[in-house]
């Protein structure tokens, strides 16, 4: 069955090629013989332009070269007229002025000239002489008359103009007839060219009828003829495949029958095929249709991840750092007044500690839409990342003032939250775009210092880039540079101040006390690079570097001297950073140093950020056997009711107290509560800041257990210590 279709097919296939040859056949003979009739009907045509040309410009020659000299022939006429009537007059008349055969005279005067010039080029040589010597005569009879009155001599001058007079309108006459006669002779020419004319035209309608059934003959024996057979032979082909689908069908159904014909003649096999064909070609591309709008959903899925935020729907970094280069460059060929905010919620954290961070998603959503609907359309908005939020507006002539307002207006609004009513605020940094000067990155680090003032200056306002903003900034970076080289130069150095037990007088620890020593500026205060250090990370290297450096020189003090505390301040970073548990414990075991002589010093406000990993971390350095003092106890949240639950050894009262308790009342209360507070809670007492007899016996006398200050000592390297105790170890000996 396959080779006789293949057989039939290839008949088709034969049958097609010899139309293609018989179409191409008749298009060659047919285009031959279009090209033979168009180029006869060309010269056809080329020889009737030429021949009615041929005449045109005879009779326009013929024209120019008569027109004038008939125009001077008939001036010339009028004029003798005239001056035959004038002379008459005068003859008649003895009186009559004879000033207008004068003006005739120099009018026949003017057209001799013109005569004699030579430019009429239709008269001969002859008929011009006999033209002048005629003009002369009157001209000359003129001037004669003019001077005379008598009758008789004007009588005979008037005879003397018959004759030239008759001679001139004679050859005046002459002349129009010969010009009349070559009129008739153009005329006869150029109705034997219009009718040789009208002859070829109808032979070029000949030709364009004949032209126009040879193409409706070529048309009917290369296009519809194979069409009608081709046409023929698909609609039962056609009709087959409807019986063959309609066939298929009903299998499909489970309905079995006998085929709908027998697929034996010509067209019945290719029917078959070609159903199963189709169906398989309408199945493959059914799933194709699938897999391709499956491809383009993940397409658009795919660019919304890349270029959009997956919570709110607003534009990522990545799409807004290209918009934000687009506008830089708009900037550069007009001045547009483009602004860069940068926003960030305040206090954002505390609303997922306290509600979740699935509150903190929607109100993230609610805060996009409402900073949707304040910006403008034309604006750019995105979220670069957590609560932070970023603008790119456009025509801002008042530097985002208004705008900034309105922003602060609409996001002060209470939110609800699943029930809740949220409360938040937010803090704005304002950044012009500067075409000369900016570059995306410089552009959000403008913005970022703007909204960080606004946040140190009390969160809920907003604040515009400065020159002093990048002035501290670059004050920052050097500090963080050369915080880095003193990391690894070892510029650090660690100075102690002692405890003192209030009671029996006696040391009974140290504090670790950092230094940096800058190799340009001397000495440098803590409070000048600790924050720097803080907000870069550094922290964590150089706490690593205080802590294992104060147990070394505590396991050497204690090597001369008696066993004492090494108390060591842990930062906010190290705290909750990873390992601290285990990084505390090995330093332990390298620098062999008793976990009870060492004691870790956190501030409340540290502690008090996660109060759960707090209590964690806490409990397991109290396994390793470490004391914990709770420093600047006062300052901060003193939440009795974490007090109670976080294990502390050592409450340190702020010397801010300390300072101004003999003179304040309410100061002086607070130092009696605290004490009290630790004697109540079994934890020792220890007083900062002592500088005056009168600060250390009040303490002694509330039952402060442990004080440090400058009336005890001041903060000294580890040498100087050891001196130190050495002088008051033999003082005592000579007491």
């Amino acid at each position: 069955m396959a080779k006789r279709s293949q057989k039939r097919l290839m008949r088709m296939e034969v049958i097609i090629v010899l139309q293609v040859i018989f179409f191409m056949v008749t298009l060659v003979i047919t285009m031959g013989y279009a090209y033979w009739v168009l180029r006869s009907v060309g010269n056809l045509f080329d020889t009737t332009n030429d021949q009615m040309m041929e005449t045109l410009n005879g009779v326009e020659v013929a024209i120019d070269a008569r027109l004038p000299l008939y125009t001077e022939l008939l001036d010339i006429h009028s004029i003798i007229l005239i001056f035959k009537h004038q002379f008459e007059l005068v003859i008649l008349d003895p009186d009559y002025d004879d000033k207008k055969i004068r003006e005739t005279t120099d009018d026949m005067t003017k057209k001799l000239e013109v005569l004699a010039d030579g430019d009429i080029k239709s008269i001969s040589a002859r008929q011009r002489e006999s033209l002048l010597e005629s003009m002369g005569i009157l001209i000359d009879i003129g001037e004669e008359l003019a001077i005379t009155n008598d009758l008789n001599d004007r009588q005979q001058l008037y005879n003397d103009t018959l004759t030239p007079m008759a001679e001139l309108l004679q050859f005046v006459d002459q002349v129009q007839k010969n010009i009349e006669a070559q009129n008739t002779t153009l005329r006869t020419k150029l109705v034997a060219n219009t009718v040789e004319t009208s002859a070829n035209l109808r032979a070029f309608k000949k030709h364009a009828n004949n032209l126009e059934m040879t193409f409706l003959f070529t048309i009917v024996l290369t296009i519809l003829v194979p069409g009608a057979i081709q046409l023929i032979f698909f609609r039962k082909l056609r009709i087959r495949l409807l019986m063959l689908a309609e066939y298929a069908n009903d299998i499909g159904k489970e309905k079995f029958q006998r085929p709908p014909f027998l697929a034996k003649d010509r067209t019945g096999q290719l029917a078959i095929r070609l159903a199963l064909m189709g169906r398989r070609i309408r199945k493959l591309l059914r799933i194709s249709r699938v897999e391709r709008e499956r491809a383009d959903t993940a397409a658009k899925e795919l660019e919304r991840l890349a270029y959009y935020d997956t919570l709110t729907g607003l534009q990522n970094r990545r799409l807004f750092h290209d918009n934000l280069s687009e506008a830089i460059e708009l900037s550069k060929r007009r001045t547009q007044h483009i602004i860069l905010m940068f926003l960030d919620l305040d206090n954002f954290k505390d609303v997922n500690d306290a509600m979740g961070h699935e509150v903190g998603d929607e109100l993230l959503k609610a805060v996009a839409l409402r900073l949707t609907n304040t910006v403008r359309s034309h604006d750019h908005l995105a979220r670069l990342g957590g609560d932070e939020f970023a603008i790119i507006a456009f025509h801002q002539s008042d530097r985002g003032q208004k705008l900034a307002e309105r922003l602060h207006h609409d996001l002060t609004q209470p939110v609800i939250v699943n029930d809740l009513e949220v409360h938040i605020t937010v803090s704005i940094g304002i950044a012009p775009i500067d075409p000369e000067k900016s570059s995306p990155s410089d552009l959000l680090c403008h913005a970022d210092m703007a909204m960080y003032h606004a946040k140190s200056l009390g969160r809920n306002t907003f604040q515009h880039f400065s020159d002093e903003m990048q002035e501290k900034v670059k004050h920052h970076q050097n500090i963080t540079r050369e915080l880095r080289d003193a990391i690894k130069l070892q510029q650090f150095q660690l100075y102690y101040q002692p405890q003192i037990d209030l009671k029996t007088n006696t040391i009974k620890g140290v504090e670790a006390l950092i230094r940096w020593l800058h190799p340009e500026r001397g000495m440098v205060r803590p409070d000048l690079f600790i924050p720097v250090a803080e907000e870069t990370g550094l922290i964590r290297e150089i706490g690593s570097w205080v802590l294992n450096t104060a147990c070394l020189d505590a396991v050497d003090f204690m090597a001369q001297r008696e066993p004492i505390t090494m108390a060591v301040n842990i930062s906010a970073r190290q705290f909750y950073g990873s390992s601290l548990v285990e990084n505390i414990a090995h330093v332990l075991e390298v620098t062999h140093l008793p976990s009870k002589y060492l004691e870790l010093e956190i501030t409340e406000g540290t502690l008090l950020n996660d109060i759960e990993h707090a209590i964690n971390t806490l409990n397991q350095l109290k396994q390793l056997g470490i004391s914990i003092a709770l420093d600047d106890f006062g300052t901060g949240y003193s939440s009795l009711s974490y007090l109670k639950k976080l294990p502390i050894d050592v409450l340190k009262i702020d010397r801010g107290f300390i300072n101004h308790m003999l003179q304040q009342p309410k100061d002086r209360a607070i130092v009696k509560t605290i004490v009290e507070l630790g004697h109540q809670l079994n934890m020792v007492v220890l007083a900062e800041g002592i500088e005056t007899e009168e600060q250390a016996s009040f303490m002694r006398d509330q039952g402060c257990h442990v004080a440090q200050g400058f009336l005890f000592a001041r903060p000294v390297p580890m040498e100087s210590l050891l001196a130190s105790t050495d002088q008051k170890r033999s003082n005592v000996m000579r007491a």
